[in-house]
């Protein structure tokens, strides 16, 4: 069911070094997302997305078959969605939060 990691960093070069020369991780590909450059890397089946911005953070993106009604059940359980479904590049993604305030989403791979 998951996705993608989704980690936000300050320089997305530095962190593919790290990534893949420390960590262990295998480069994918670099993708355009809207306006975002996204650099895809590969955790053992697991697919970690490496973004630039300027707060570190970390959210986990879950694998949907229907984000529509993702979005639908989050209503009915009174979860606040910043934004209605959206579709990028490659899918539809739904960007939510859990009680706690961790940044999680549900992506639709079209």
């Amino acid at each position: 069911m998951l996705a993608e990691i989704i980690i936000t960093v300050a320089d997305v070069d530095e962190a593919v070094s790290f990534y893949t020369e420390t960590v262990g991780l295998e480069y994918l590909r670099r993708v355009r997302v809207d306006e975002t450059s996204l650099v895809l890397l590969d955790a053992g089946g697991t697919r970690v997305a490496l973004m630039a911005g300027p707060d570190p953070s970390i959210r986990l993106a879950f694998a949907s078959s229907d984000v529509e009604a993702d979005h639908r059940r989050l209503g009915r359980r009174q979860v606040d969605t910043p934004i209605a479904p959206t579709r990028a590049q490659g899918g539809m993604v739904l960007p939510f939060a859990d009680p706690w305030g961790n940044p999680l989403a549900f992506w639709e791979a079209t």
